[in-house]
């Protein structure tokens, strides 16, 4: 994923964890930003991520490794 520029992301927020609870916490976060929402996962789940994604703007994948800090640094953390 780190194939695009992406440093126009400023203010973004970053998503750690299950997929399950994305649409929840994107319903939640929508009522007081329209900020970037980025899910950080080191495994994608496509099919979840395809309808989150085709549901919501301004949301982005980070496929990084959890236990690699360059790769967590380039979420803009």
């Amino acid at each position: 994923m780190w194939r695009d520029d992406y440093s126009h992301l400023k203010d973004h927020i970053l998503i750690f964890g299950d997929i399950e609870a994305m649409a929840t916490l994107i319903e939640c976060l929508r009522h007081f930003t329209n900020n970037y929402i980025c899910y950080v996962s080191d495994k994608l789940e496509q099919e979840k991520w395809n309808k989150i994604r085709n549901r919501y703007s301004n949301v982005l994948y980070f496929e990084a490794s959890f236990s690699d800090k360059m790769e967590l640094a380039r979420t803009g953390i």
